[in-house]
């Protein structure tokens, strides 16, 4: 309804002598015109569209690219957060029990650093 309400002219009653014949050739060039602007906005929306999924499809790969790099990077804290909770358990056992066996001169055998358990070990001591 629309095509008609865009050529009014093109689409009144003519004469009533005038033959649809006549009435249908002076109508199909307009609309053959009109469909092929629609056809062309088509045309145009699709390729935009197109355009859009590209670039969308393309931030999706990005973005599982940062996550999995994020994850990794969680994975190493981790990992790293695990072992230095373990060394700290193997340290705080072999400093403070078993007869200071990782500590000799206030200092860590292991790391080589003084042996910051020793000064909790000698304040307890003291109380």
């Amino acid at each position: 309804m629309r095509a008609l309400a865009r050529f009014p002219l093109l689409f009144t009653r003519q004469a009533a002598t005038t033959s649809v014949a006549v009435q249908t050739s002076a109508e199909a060039p307009a609309l053959l015109r009109y469909l092929g602007e629609v056809q062309q906005r088509c045309s145009r929306q699709m390729q935009e569209q197109q355009r859009c999924i590209a670039g969308l499809e393309a931030r999706i790969g990005q973005l599982q690219h940062e996550l999995l790099r994020r994850d990794a990077e969680v994975r190493a804290l981790r990992q790293r957060i695990d072992a230095e909770a373990a060394g700290e358990v193997i340290c705080r056992t072999g400093c403070l029990s078993h007869d200071d066996h990782w500590r000799a001169d206030e200092q860590c055998r292991l790391s080589g650093l003084p042996c910051h358990h020793a000064e909790a070990a000698q304040t307890a001591e003291k109380d």
